[in-house]
């Protein structure tokens, strides 16, 4: 690939306790997109305002086979320039690891505009095809498309924010599968 140093995949940290060195590098496959404004959950900074640039700071990349994903935080939203279809080779170097326990999920934080070290156009990540039921950890910023889901609305037109108090950055929304699983 061109890149010189140590490879170091998306399957190696989750299991990574030690930082990472200046030479040690990832390569992944994006499978989002910051324009959608709902890449992250924007947090509150006062009672009813919206950090919003979190969306824009965030990147999802997958191995190649879809086996396992982490998500990425630039520092600065303006860095984030990764759009699905590409694949990313960043240096790991200065980077943090943010492993949460409930659910299992890997987040690399700290990420500039300096650690993209290739980024290449032209490459797809087939979607895994699953129920509700099927769904893992290991899916979590991957790519995944959900067969026979509907959205459970007691009354009312589906809306996923609730326009009367615009202090929430989402409002959570019943899925439910034909085999009877559900989320939210």
């Amino acid at each position: 690939n061109g890149v010189i140093g140590s490879l170091v995949t998306l399957q190696d940290i989750r299991t990574r306790t030690e930082p990472f060195l200046a030479d040690e590098y990832l390569e992944g496959y994006v499978v989002s997109d910051f324009r959608s404004q709902n890449m992250a959950e924007n947090p509150n900074t006062a009672h009813s305002t919206l950090d919003k640039s979190v969306s824009q700071k965030t990147v999802y990349v997958s191995a190649q086979d879809g086996s396992c994903g982490a998500r990425l935080i630039f520092d600065n939203a303006k860095d984030n320039v990764l759009k699905p279809g590409m694949k990313v080779t960043f240096s790991l170097g200065g980077v943090t690891l943010v492993k949460k326990e409930a659910p299992e999920c890997y987040t690399l934080k700290g990420i500039r505009t300096d650690n993209l070290l290739k980024v290449e156009n032209g490459f797809e990540v087939a979607p895994k095809v699953k129920t509700i039921s099927e769904l893992s950890p290991a899916d979590i910023y991957t790519y995944v498309t959900l067969t026979d889901v509907e959205f459970v609305n007691k009354k009312g037109a589906y809306t996923n924010i609730r326009e009367g108090y615009n202090f929430f950055d989402g409002w959570a929304s019943l899925l439910v599968d034909a085999q009877g699983a559900s989320i939210f």
